[in-house]
C-alpha cells in the first residue's frame, strides 16, 4: 500500500503530465508543488512508487522521464484561424494523438 505522500506526488505528476502535453515534472518542480522539503525524499517515494508498479522510471535516470502505465495524453498543437466575426487570426489548440 502506498503512503499519502506518495500518493500526492502520483497525482501531483498525473495533473502536471495533463497540464503538460504528457511531459513529466522534474524532481525539483514535484519538491516545490508538494511541498517537499527536499530532492532526496522525492527521489526515495518515486523509487517506492516504481517498485509498486505504479509509475515508470527512465533506467538512464534522464529528467522528465517518468511514465504512467496506460497512461495518455493528448498533444495540443496550436492553430491560426479566423475569427469569423471580425476576420483577425486567432489562435487555438486542437488535440493531436
Amino acid at each position: 500500500m502506498i503512503s499519502e505522500r506518495q500518493r500526492n506526488i502520483f497525482e501531483f505528476i498525473v495533473d502536471f503530465k495533463s497540464n503538460n502535453d504528457g511531459n513529466s515534472p522534474t524532481i525539483r518542480e514535484i519538491v516545490e508543488g508538494c511541498g517537499i522539503s527536499s530532492t532526496s525524499v522525492v527521489n526515495y517515494n518515486l523509487l517506492k512508487l516504481a517498485e509498486f508498479g505504479i509509475i515508470g522510471l527512465s533506467s538512464s535516470g534522464a529528467a522528465r522521464k517518468i511514465s504512467i502505465p496506460g497512461g495518455r495524453w493528448s498533444v495540443r498543437k496550436p492553430s491560426l484561424l479566423l475569427d469569423p466575426d471580425y476576420g483577425t487570426p486567432v489562435v487555438v489548440s486542437d488535440p493531436v494523438c
